[in-house]
């Protein structure tokens, strides 16, 4: 919902719920990997990791490949 209410197209985003449920920490970085297989990275690309929580507590790193 966050990706489609700011304007992301659907191939931008890789959403690991679907198939691995909820995997609590582990969910940025099996992202990543999802997406370097798939090969969706290429040199330069920014990479937005988002992290949210129950509560207020959420985070994000920007990252450039």
């Amino acid at each position: 919902r966050i990706a489609e209410s700011i304007g992301l197209k659907e191939n931008s985003v890789v959403d690991v719920y679907d198939k691995y449920g909820d995997p609590h920490t582990s969910a940025l970085t099996i992202g990543y990997f999802i997406a370097a297989q798939k090969g969706l990275f290429k040199e330069n690309d920014q990479i937005l990791f988002i992290g949210a929580v129950s509560g207020l507590t959420s985070a994000c790193g920007l990252y450039v490949v």
